[in-house]
């Protein structure tokens, strides 16, 4: 009867090891599709009605998508990705503006200015810190959009 017991004591044991090492491979490899460190922005502008053509003002490096859609409002959809820094490195850059899109109006046109400021270096801890912006931005159907690169 021991014999018995020891057999199913040391298959649970074996069950539970390889549970946790499979999750422990699994958690791995989400974190490498998923950095820890990876934001997502998002910003709503309201548009008056004689509004009819939004220009879009980045930098040539600047990773930018549109699509339209049946909405009244522009929705913008910043994802900011660092690699080699901790959460409060993003939130220091946060607190410094570092991610901010101005918005102006002239005349029947929207201006959405970007100035990426990834250019600038960011060391942490005699590290280089790499940094992936993706923009993508919801036009209403009924506007018209110009891509200014500079």
């Amino acid at each position: 009867m021991n014999v018995h017991l020891l057999t199913k004591s040391c298959l649970l044991i074996f069950f539970v090891l390889l549970s946790t090492f499979v999750m422990a491979q699994e958690t791995a490899s989400l974190s490498a599709k998923y950095p820890k460190n990876s934001k997502v922005l998002y910003k709503t502008i309201a548009l008056k009605e004689n509004i009819g053509k939004i220009i879009v003002n980045i930098d040539e490096n600047q990773h930018f998508q549109y699509d339209y859609w049946e909405g009244d409002a522009i929705l913008i959809e910043q994802e900011i990705q660092l690699e080699n820094a901790p959460n409060s490195v993003f939130n220091e850059l946060m607190r410094k503006k570092r991610y901010t899109i101005t918005e102006s109006f002239q005349s029947n046109t929207l201006v959405l200015k970007y100035e990426s400021k990834q250019g600038k270096d960011i060391l942490v801890n005699y590290k280089d810190v790499h940094e992936k912006i993706f923009l993508k931005l919801l036009v209403p159907e009924k506007m018209g959009v110009e891509l200014q690169q500079g």
